[in-house]
């Protein structure tokens, strides 16, 4: 097949546009407008329309929405094709997001999906997008048919993950979503293919659904086979099975005494850090900084804690504890600033962190005199 290349489009393209939009399959699962709203939007800079060529002939188009945004997340308004199966879709979404990432500072690429175009959906996942809440950004809004999708610039031409955990991830955001726009009966089967996959989360959901009807032994039988999941030999499962325990322990799924329901949150989570998970670094941490979740203070083990998932790379841990000596009224050590340094070109949040850290200097040292 000869090699396929995108173009800018122009009002000339319109009747290509509007007659794909219209092609027979695609009635309730992708958008189509009037020649009219094109032609606005074709006008508003804050758009851009792309046509896929294949040998000059046009075979698909892309619109995108909040081009150059200050929110840094750019919508992916709209993909479609005019044959479908040939894999086209994929190739001009994918030139498509090169030139995103390539002539703009978008942070990270989000779309609607339907939830019955599963062929959609895989073919978003294969090019890295995943499923997420709508409260991801506030753009979102609401809906009652469609899933979020969203892709990273940091995860943009990465391998995609496919081993059983990562799918197992795909499919709980996914029953989430699918749970956020009311059908039940779909995120129940994602949840249990999750499950089934090793991950507990899979299980907590359905405990969560079991409590929302109102069916304990339900709720308490799910959460039962979630913590069997904690003590499963996998690390890396192991380790998302009590992070996940613990946060479900937190919030009382499944328990009935108060007291073993905080107990068994610490633990999960402690044993959740031990086995290398990083967020489950950054929440002991927390917890052992500031005495929540019945853990007593005890700052030096949160520097423990927190360094070793800093010397892991975690963002979030570097940036947390930057802001935890800056609350507590400590100084910000010279190899820390060293690492905000290295991240600030590609990190909004480190930058800002930067500029902070080093306006409460001057202030500290200007007070000392």
């Amino acid at each position: 097949m000869p090699e396929l290349e995108i173009v800018r489009a122009s009002a000339q393209d319109i009747p290509f546009i509007m007659a794909t939009e219209r092609l027979p399959g695609n009635e309730g699962l992708v958008g189509r407008w009037e020649r009219e709203e094109h032609e606005r939007a074709l006008a508003d800079a804050g758009n851009a329309y792309f046509i896929g060529l294949v040998a000059d002939r046009p075979v698909g188009f892309v619109i995108v929405q909040r081009w150059a945004p200050k929110s840094r997340g750019t919508l992916i308004r709209r993909i479609i094709v005019a044959e479908t199966g040939k894999k086209v879709g994929r190739e001009l979404l994918s030139n498509v997001i090169d030139t995103i990432f390539a002539e703009t500072k978008a942070h990270w690429l989000w779309l609607n999906v339907h939830a019955d175009n599963v062929r959609a959906q895989r073919c978003y996942s294969a090019l890295g997008f995943y499923f997420a809440e709508r409260a991801f950004t506030k753009d979102a809004g609401k809906s009652s048919n469609s899933l979020l999708m969203v892709l990273q610039r940091r995860d943009w031409r990465q391998p995609v993950a496919t081993d059983p955990i990562a799918l197992a991830q795909r499919e709980v955001n996914k029953g989430v979503g699918l749970r956020e726009i009311g059908r039940t009966e779909q995120a129940i089967v994602a949840f249990k293919s999750a499950a089934e996959s090793g991950h507990a989360m899979g299980y907590i959901e359905l405990a969560n659904i079991a409590h929302s009807e109102g069916d304990e032994n339900a709720e308490r039988e799910w959460m039962l086979k979630a913590e069997a999941l904690a003590a499963q030999p996998d690390e890396r499962a192991g380790a998302l099975s009590n992070l996940a325990c613990s946060l479900a322990c937190q919030i009382g799924v499944g328990q009935t005494d108060f007291d073993e329901a905080e107990r068994k949150a610490r633990a999960y989570l402690r044993k959740a850090a031990e086995l290398g998970n990083l967020a489950a670094q950054v929440m002991l941490a927390q917890q052992l900084l500031f005495g929540l979740n019945g853990e007593a203070v005890n700052e030096a083990e949160y520097e423990t804690w927190m360094t070793r998932a800093i010397e892991q790379g975690d963002e979030h841990a570097l940036i947390t504890h930057v802001k935890n000596r800056l609350h507590k009224e400590r100084d910000v050590e010279p190899d820390l600033i060293s690492k905000l340094e290295e991240r600030a070109s590609d990190s909004r949040r480190a930058r800002q962190l930067l500029q902070l850290t080093d306006f409460v200097t001057r202030v500290r040292t200007r007070n000392s005199r």
